[in-house]
């Protein structure tokens, strides 16, 4: 490529950071063009401007990320096509940009290193067939050598990380000696920079599934751990975070060789870990003792599966959960009085953690776990804080899957009428927590709880519920539909052979039938007859429509086809949050979404979508929002194709026999 060419593309690159849309579009256009013209020519010229120190930061930046576009995708299927394409190179071509993409290691003023990933990228594609026998040993030596540049050090860390991400299972078990020399030499307390010992621990954390053999030798593992310990206490949190989620990979994959390490350091680096006020750190604490659960408990089950076998386990328990829980419940109790009152669902904290902990530390420890945290439990569960309020419940809830059911039924008992009671506590946060702890009690441990425990109070008295299932219990909806699923297979076969059904579909309580002849009154009566406590409604076809659910289906008599438009009841009062309310702005958008979005996917006429989309402004409208909102949250859905009617349709027949639409409303 000629100079004048060169500095064209550099300046195209340039571009694909301009805040000019046209600009932007221009350049997008013209990369995608010079890709499709000569691929090879484009990636060693992409390559040029990567090695450059010449070229400006953005240039080379942007001459990176498209290199490593062109070289893997995180679409499995086109990621296996771009490392077939990049074999047919020719080798000139892949020793070009190789030679290129390597020089660049450590010539970059931006993280992460661009020219890192390339290494990567291409180095997955080439390992593993032997190709690019150098690469590992050039970047080894890239990290060890004395007169090394920070800059050098972690570039090349950053790129063995990234290797030991992507690269196939197996193709560098031979090498990790070589690996691990880099890696800890770059993890040491002696190196001064931070930046290269984070790009050491995350590689670290990459490689640990193929250094089995490293850590099966003692002075070996000694090494690691060490290393891997005294980085735990970096000041710097990135790298503290970073070394303590390779401990809680360490822990999962070699559970067997912690022993010597767990009481003198893993045991007092997580729990103040734990302890810690920085949520990252908090998090991988707990995160270390939820997979000590977790293997535990998959051990009991090993262990308790080659017992009925007649044989020895493979690996045994070494019981650390029971040994720390003592330890462990007061800071997780504590953790879970610090969750914030409007914290996002997603957002994982440590008060979530915390709970999941507890979970698993009851089904660990099972009835063990009860005299450390029924204390808090009394203490708290009343309490004016809020908060306590609520790790209290969440702390009753969170342990109840582990304990035996004659522990735990007395425990429940007592619990009732204070649980009841904070279904109606001021705070919104208590009351889901409480549901959510009833949801357990009848998922978890009594199921039959959900048919002959329903309490519910009125005029301030507390009443048990004597028939039927109670509103708002999680399990009550699955309970229906399985008695509403055996109902049907009692009643469904002479409601199509003897009454003339033709069509059956039910969702929850609302079914929709098609018959043939004049017998629904006829079919009322049997289903009526069907169970004592269940009692059907019939709503019949008129002039040609019907109300189902959230749809008025009309039968077009000239198209034999039917059509669809929103159904609204004459109750509905279309309120949504006021935009003058202080509640999150996505709460507020919830609505639109949720409207725009059944909108979008119902298969409506353009006169039914125009007229149910004008309704929707008019909702907006009356509750302070602008039209504009409306827009914008419309532009994330896109209408389905007008050819998903077919989809939708029941396609009626009229000949000599009379066909209806029937709606049962159980």
């Amino acid at each position: 490529m000629n100079a004048q060419v060169a500095l064209h593309l550099i300046r195209v690159l340039e571009k694909t950071v301009s805040p000019d849309k046209n600009e932007l579009l221009s350049a997008k256009n013209f990369l995608e063009q010079a890709a499709e013209e000569n691929l090879p020519e484009f990636l060693k010229a992409l390559s040029d401007i990567l090695v450059s120190v010449n070229n400006s930061p953005v240039a080379r930046m942007a001459a990176g990320l498209q290199l490593k576009n062109h070289l893997t995708s995180k679409d499995e299927t086109v990621n296996q096509q771009y490392q077939q394409r990049w074999h047919q190179f020719s080798e000139d071509t892949r020793e070009y940009i190789k030679r290129n993409i390597l020089a660049a290691l450590g010539t970059e003023n931006t993280r992460p290193s661009c020219a890192a990933q390339c290494v990567a990228y291409v180095a997955v594609t080439e390992l593993p067939l032997k190709g690019w026998p150098v690469l590992i040993q050039t970047l080894v030596n890239k990290v060890v050598t004395d007169n090394s540049s920070e800059i050098d050090r972690e570039a090349a860390l950053e790129a063995i990380g990234y290797i030991c991400q992507d690269i196939r299972y197996g193709v560098l078990e031979h090498q990790s000696n070589q690996i691990l020399t880099a890696i800890i030499h770059g993890m040491r307390k002696l190196e001064p920079s931070n930046h290269v010992r984070l790009a050491a621990t995350t590689a670290l954390h990459n490689s640990l599934e193929f250094t089995k053999a490293n850590f099966e030798k003692d002075l070996e593992r000694n090494f690691i751990m060490e290393v891997v310990c005294e980085a735990t206490q970096s000041q710097d949190t990135q790298v503290c975070v970073a070394a303590l989620q390779c401990l809680v990979k360490i822990l999962t994959l070699y559970y067997q060789y912690m022993e010597p390490y767990m009481a003198q350091a893993l045991f007092p680096i997580t729990l103040e870990a734990m302890k810690s006020e920085n949520d990252q750190i908090a998090l991988q604490g707990i995160e270390f003792w939820s997979n000590v659960c977790d293997e535990e408990i998959d051990l009991a089950i090993e262990t308790q599966e080659a017992n009925d076998a007649g044989r020895a386990p493979i690996r045994v328990s070494k019981h650390y959960a029971r040994g720390a829980l003592q330890y462990l419940t007061p800071v997780l109790v504590e953790k879970l009085t610090k969750q914030d009152e409007c914290d996002d669902e997603d957002n994982w904290s440590p008060p979530k953690a915390a709970s999941v902990c507890l979970m698993l530390l009851a089904t660990c420890c099972e009835d063990e776990i009860v005299p450390y945290v029924f204390p808090f439990i009394k203490d708290n569960i009343e309490s004016p804080n809020w908060r306590f309020r609520d790790a209290a419940v969440m702390t009753f809830g969170s342990i109840l899957s582990g304990l035996e059911t004659n522990t735990l039924k007395p425990l429940i008992e007592q619990a009732m009428p204070t649980l009841i009671h904070l279904m109606y506590d001021e705070s919104v946060i208590v009351r889901d927590t409480t549901a959510w702890t009833f949801g357990r009690i009848c998922d978890v441990i009594f199921p039959e709880a959900a048919i002959n425990q329903n309490y519910f109070r009125f005029n301030n008295k507390i009443y048990r519920q004597i028939n039927g299932l109670g509103m708002g219990n999680p399990t009550s909806a699955i309970l229906m539909e399985v008695f509403m699923q055996s109902l049907e297979e009692k009643y469904m076969e002479h409601l199509t052979t003897n009454l003339g059904v033709s069509f059956y579909a039910r969702y929850v309580d609302d079914i929709i039938c098609i018959i043939t002849g004049d017998k629904e009154e006829q079919i009322l009566d049997y289903l009526n007859e069907q169970h004592k406590n269940i009692a059907f409604t019939m709503d019949k076809e008129k002039k040609g429509k019907l109300n189902y659910l959230d749809l008025t289906i009309k039968i077009n008599k000239t198209t034999n086809r039917l059509e669809y438009e929103m159904y609204r009841k004459p109750t509905a009062t279309d309120t949504v949050i006021h935009e003058t309310s202080n509640h999150p702005q996505q709460h507020k958008n919830a609505a639109f979404r949720q409207l725009l979005t059944r909108l979008e996917r119902t298969p409506l006429t353009k006169e039914a979508h125009r007229r149910e989309l004008d309704t929707i402004y008019a909702i907006a409208r009356n509750n302070g929002y602008k039209k504009d909102l409306v827009d914008k949250i419309r532009k994330d859905s896109k209408r389905k194709s007008c050819s998903q009617l077919d989809r939708c349709n029941l396609v009626f027949y009229y000949s000599c026999i009379k066909a209806k639409l029937v709606n049962d409303v159980a």
